[in-house]
């Protein structure tokens, strides 16, 4: 519980405290909560069915919500290995993750996972791998 005063001209007009979590990550996605992630190949273009990104190569996509805490990638079954996961460039509050595509990983559609603080993103989430 995290306690929230709100404070006008010097005198406390009101009080209350809200549930919070340390992390709650959530990945961008093309259209909703699930679908398709908001994700580049390492080329700079979007990732999609028509335009998969390589295996072994490396993949960007967004997130908010992950408190700050280590965060790790799986696409597929596989573990990804993290290259980076930081503030993105010109956007307060969105995380950018540059993770490797697995080589192990089928052509086709892939869910991608990422866990902050030990808490993980919601399912459903795909990129497309060839």
């Amino acid at each position: 519980m995290t306690a929230i005063s709100v404070v006008s001209d010097g005198a406390q007009v009101g009080n209350g405290s809200v549930s919070t979590v340390a992390a709650a990550p959530g990945i961008f996605t093309v259209a909703g909560e699930t679908g398709q992630a908001a994700a580049l190949n390492q080329d700079g273009t979007v990732n999609s069915a028509g335009n998969p990104v390589a295996r072994g190569s490396i993949v960007a996509f967004y997130l908010t919500g992950d408190g700050g805490a280590a965060i790790s990638v799986s696409i597929g079954s596989y573990s990804a290995d993290v290259l980076y996961a930081g503030p993105a460039p010109g956007y307060p509050g969105l995380t950018q993750i540059n993770a490797v595509v697995p080589a192990g990983l089928l052509a086709g559609s892939q869910p991608i996972v990422v866990s902050a603080g030990g808490v993980a993103s919601q399912s459903g989430v795909i990129i497309f791998v060839h």
